[in-house]
């Protein structure tokens, strides 16, 4: 953590995880011991048209984490802690704005309310179809970048073997995406700074284009609720446009960029050290760690499955 003081901004915040924090049985703790939540779970099963509890209790590791069941599951549990969460607060503890890394941003859309949940948990599982059927091998491959000569290095790597950038994720990492041999060109360059994902494909780049005409008309179909922007109330920060929505096109949009665009973490993050306090919901280790140097002020607590935890 660095050691700037506290600003005057009193915001709250609540973030929400992409995907690779899929596991067997996430959320089925708080599901167990909260009629609310197993009503919110219902509804999502019945606007799939399967039983989503079960498929994230009996599934393999290797069967949850397919993107068209990953996306789904991480969207309903931490969307689903936030509500349980959220229902039991007191209005004055409340988050002010939402964003959701990648997949997350459909959890912030259902934790601000431009979402219903079932809506919005079945419009992850069919972004995840459609990015699981795009044509072609390819891949991610995380950067670690400790200076900014490094970050820089990394950046001419991935345009001389035909990357694409697909997440800034802070001041410490990039993401890199594309075809199978300039992914493996560039971990021969890198070495131990790059580390490969666990994902099937090569997400947040132009290899996901094939997919973008009908997640346009998924979008477009999509009705979202107006009144969230009410009195000039801007609560959804897009984690690819990097900028908070004025109105609901502007959700959209930031939910279409989604696919071929890179996530601008680093714009998250920035605008989250200007808060005093914050929340993530879901399994937040990941995010966590991408913001290890947050102001000593700064306080946040991961919600997960009906337990809190204060890092």
């Amino acid at each position: 953590m660095n050691d700037n003081p506290p600003g005057p901004a009193t915001d709250r915040f609540a973030w929400f995880p992409g995907q690779g924090v899929q596991r067997r049985g996430m959320g089925m703790r708080l599901l167990a011991k909260d009629p609310y939540v197993a009503d919110l779970f219902k509804q999502a099963s019945e606007a799939l048209g399967f039983d989503l509890p079960a498929l994230i209790t009996d599934s393999t590791e290797e069967k949850l984490a397919r993107t068209e069941n990953a996306q789904p599951a991480i969207v309903a549990s931490s969307a689903a802690s936030y509500l349980a969460w959220a229902r039991q607060s007191d209005k004055e503890d409340l988050p002010q704005w939402f964003a959701g890394h990648s997949i997350g941003a459909l959890s912030a859309a259902i934790a601000c309310g431009l979402l219903p949940f079932g809506q919005g948990v079945r419009l992850a599982r069919r972004r995840g179809e459609l990015m699981g059927s795009t044509p072609g091998q390819g891949g991610m491959l995380a950067v670690s970048v400790t200076t900014p000569e490094a970050r820089e290095r990394a950046l001419e790597i991935a345009s001389a073997h035909r990357l694409e950038v697909a997440a800034f994720n802070g001041p410490r990492q990039i993401v890199l995406s594309g075809p199978e041999d300039g992914l493996r060109q560039a971990v021969d360059t890198i070495g131990r700074c790059g580390t490969r994902l666990n994902v099937s494909h090569a997400f947040h780049s132009r290899m996901m284009q094939p997919a973008q005409k009908a997640w346009d008309q998924e979008i477009a179909a999509t009705a979202l609720d107006e009144s969230v922007f009410a009195a000039g109330a801007r609560p959804y920060l897009g984690c690819c446009s990097a900028i908070f929505a004025e109105d609901c096109e502007g959700v959209r949009e930031d939910l279409r960029m989604a696919l071929t665009k890179p996530v601008r973490w680093d714009a998250v993050i920035q605008e989250a050290s200007h808060c005093t306090s914050g929340y993530i919901f879901g399994d937040g280790r990941i995010l966590a760690r991408m913001w290890r140097d947050r102001p000593r002020h700064l306080r946040i607590a991961v919600i997960n499955d009906g337990h809190e935890e204060v890092l």
